[in-house]
């Protein structure tokens, strides 16, 4: 099909309208667009109703003279808009509020949009099981982001032993919340993880919320932060599979390449603030679960020294019109949940205590845990849906990695322009 500018399609009466549009940021990425998009173009859906948009923003190499020689070959709709921003917006969060606010004009009413890097490889039901998801009551969805193995392979010894234990104690922490902070539309297994590589959510919801927030990084958190406010169902599922660009060169300022790379040069740099010591962690979850339950009833007065909030703020909080609106605020405001990072070796420390901490907590909870799977399971919607083992969640992403840039196609002077 041939590429749809974006600008034109603006002006027609008839513009279609699809259940589901993906919105990708596109900054100099003639190296691997072609590997994405034949990834997002392939994607496995049960309605065979989306589409695609291309935001490509400043670029400077061939990235739009290889996606007109891809364009015959793609199956779906791909609109695309080549615009430069000025220095002071030319940023990824700009770039991805672009993106995918293009993508929600072309979405119906009760549809959804979805944003993933031009760099990612998504597994090939990336889609159809973000659809799972919303079909069963989410409002966003949060997908599983993982390094690229291949070139993770390529790391230091050190950076690669590095993210293998933060990611182990990401995944005990999300299971930990999990455990003493239950919340029936984000079960276990889940996580915690929040990337730009694999985001979702209900028209409804992305217009409610504010869509993304323009800041120049961390736009991906800054959405699921505005998505909770809201109090929106926000799904955070392992079967919705991604994985992102592990390059230790990147575009974007403050991203995951420049991350990567200040780690790799210099260990002793501290961990992400969300992997918080275990007590900390404790106590947010089980604070959480308790004000929750408490909403939206007046606050007890002694929650205001326990909280360390004067009880004049802590009431202005509280009457917040969402919980979520409400736990943001307290979270800010209370000295008792600040955050503060751990070192290295602080976090080798934590996991002593984590690791038996959920293990007994798991034992705990185990006998409802497998007396609640079968109703679970009997009243998840399947139909429509491609119902496949774990094993095969991700055989798309797995091919594209092994050979990740074995068939881009070729530009020729002739398809350099529209």
């Amino acid at each position: 099909m041939p590429l749809i500018e974006l600008a034109k399609a603006a002006g027609q009466t008839d513009q279609s309208r699809y259940s589901a549009v993906i919105g990708v940021p596109v900054h100099n990425e003639e190296r691997y667009i072609a590997r994405s998009l034949r990834l997002l173009d392939r994607q496995i859906d049960p309605t065979d109703d989306f589409a695609i948009v291309l935001l490509l923003n400043n670029c400077t190499d061939g990235t739009l003279a290889v996606l007109h020689a891809l364009a015959s070959s793609l199956r779906r709709d791909v609109y695309f808009s080549d615009i430069e921003l000025p220095k002071s917006l030319a940023h990824a969060g700009m770039a991805r509020k672009l993106a995918m606010d293009a993508a929600a004009q072309l979405t119906a009413p009760h549809g959804i949009v979805l944003t993933t890097d031009a760099d990612a490889i998504v597994a090939e039901d990336w889609l159809a099981m973000t659809r799972l998801h919303i079909a069963n009551g989410a409002d966003a969805v949060s997908g599983f982001v993982r390094h690229n193995p291949a070139e993770k392979a390529e790391w230091p010894d050190a950076l690669k032993d590095r993210t293998d234990l933060e990611c182990h104690y990401e995944d005990l922490l999300a299971e930990l919340y999990a455990l003493l902070d239950p919340r029936p539309h984000d079960p276990w297994p889940n996580h915690t993880i929040t990337l730009g590589a694999s985001l979702a959510a209900t028209l409804e919801a992305y217009r409610t919320c504010g869509g993304i927030p323009p800041v120049p990084c961390g736009e991906d958190r800054a959405f699921i932060a505005a998505l909770e406010r809201i109090d929106a169902r926000v799904r955070f599922p392992r079967d919705v599979e991604a994985f992102t660009s592990s390059r230790l060169s990147g575009h974007a300022d403050g991203g995951m390449a420049a991350t990567l790379r200040a780690r790799a040069g210099d260990p002793s740099l501290p961990c992400d603030p969300l992997l918080e010591p275990v007590a900390m962690a404790c106590k947010r979850a089980e604070w959480r679960r308790s004000l929750r339950a408490i909403w939206p009833a007046p606050l007890p007065a002694g929650w205001s020294q326990t909280l360390k909030i004067i009880p004049t703020r802590l009431k202005d909080l509280w009457a917040a019109p969402g919980f979520g609106q409400a736990w943001q605020g307290i979270e800010a405001a209370s000295p008792e949940l600040e955050r503060r990072c751990l070192t290295l070796d602080q976090l080798r420390g934590e996991l002593q205590c984590l690791e038996p901490l959920v293990a007994r907590l798991r034992l705990q909870q185990a006998g409802r845990q497998e007396a609640a799977r079968p109703a679970a399971q009997t009243a998840r919607p399947s139909p429509g849906y491609v119902d496949r083992a774990a094993s095969v969640a991700a055989k798309a992403a797995a091919s594209a990695i092994a050979s990740p840039l074995a068939d881009a196609p070729v530009a020729s002077a002739a398809t350099t322009t529209p």
